[in-house]
């Protein structure tokens, strides 16, 4: 066989096994709700429900707008961000003067600090989604 039809061989091969990966990958992330990595994967309408009900439970989250772990936080909840109730600390906010740091999450008033994973604050905050 002339290396040509080597290489073709082996580039479809490859294609092949790429294809094969991401058809395996993306349907263990569809059935089980976890990717590859273990990260869970949440649908459009449980992040907002999860957002409602957090809101509901009177849970903050206190932000600043320059906070990069904080613009990753609010980037978790993707659309459902605008049911979250995000206090941008400032200048002119007294609690934000209390906490210690941003991203900050006041949940039946006791403060968690840093981003924290959808999983974990669901329960952190007892809602069901």
């Amino acid at each position: 066989m002339d290396i040509k039809k080597r290489v073709v061989i082996s580039i479809v091969v490859l294609l092949v096994l790429v294809a094969a990966f991401y058809f395996i990958t993306s349907t263990i992330t569809r059935l089980t709700g976890f990717t590859i990595t273990g990260k869970a994967v949440y649908s459009a309408e449980r992040l907002d429900n999860l957002a409602k009900c957090m809101t509901e439970k009177g849970i903050k989250l206190y932000t600043n707008p320059t906070c990069t772990h904080c613009n990753a936080q609010k980037r978790l909840f993707k659309t459902a961000i605008q049911y979250v109730d995000v206090i941008e600390c400032d200048y002119t906010i007294a609690k934000c003067y209390d906490l210690l740091g941003v991203p900050a999450w006041d949940i039946n008033g006791d403060i968690f600090y840093g981003k924290k994973e959808i999983k974990e604050l669901i329960e952190l905050s007892g809602c069901e989604v």
